[in-house]
């Protein structure tokens, strides 16, 4: 008798040890999923902010084309510069003196 009580206190923590397993496998298979969303948003986020980075370095390019463009013709012809700044400067003064 002794020996089969034995028998089934094993067979019991046992069980007990398949479950707990059971219970540790699926916390681990958890985990592994939280850390590999997590990693993948870490990912996704540094990928938009080099995009970012890469389009405002673009915008910036771009506005310095913009500049030099104007700084040329301002050079090239510069009384054309001056009449259609006045002229600019007139029209506002009357618009804001309505």
């Amino acid at each position: 008798m002794a020996a089969q009580d034995s028998m089934d206190a094993m067979k019991k923590e046992l069980d007990s040890l398949k479950g707990e397993m059971k219970d540790l496998v699926n916390s681990m298979k958890s985990y592994g999923k939280q850390a590999i969303d997590s990693g993948k948003e870490k990912i996704t986020d540094q990928i938009s902010l080099d995009e970012l980075q890469k389009t405002l370095d673009e915008l910036k390019e771009k506005g310095k084309d913009g500049v030099h463009y104007v700084e040329k013709n301002i050079k090239d012809e510069p009384f054309k510069s001056v009449g259609i700044t006045l002229a600019v400067g007139f029209v506002l003064g009357w618009l804001l003196r309505k």
